[in-house]
């Protein structure tokens, strides 16, 4: 998940992915036309996130401030010792 969900974080993802006209076209300007072009949008970013793994984008885009992280399947949540850490309650059986 990427939650460039103003301007300013669309332009530095768009930078980040190495397209940093994509902020500048009249579709994707704004959060109003990035809503009407959505479809268009997230082919372009899908097609864009392809060039590396997601867990690398996840540090970069969090590295410059732009919340981002995983989806996990269960296997995955359960694997992850920060859900043990954040979420466990005393007497569970966390690690």
């Amino acid at each position: 998940i990427i939650a460039a969900g103003n301007d300013r974080h669309f332009r530095q993802l768009a930078e980040l992915l190495g397209d940093p006209g994509l902020a500048d076209t009249e579709e994707f300007a704004t959060g109003r036309s990035r809503s009407g072009h959505r479809e268009e949008l997230t082919a372009r970013l899908e097609q864009l996130l392809a060039a590396r793994p997601g867990l690398e984008w996840v540090d970069e885009l969090r590295r410059i401030g732009i919340p981002a992280g995983p989806i996990l399947n269960y296997e995955q949540v359960f694997q992850d010792p920060q859900v043990f850490t954040d979420f466990a309650l005393p007497g569970s059986m966390a690690p």
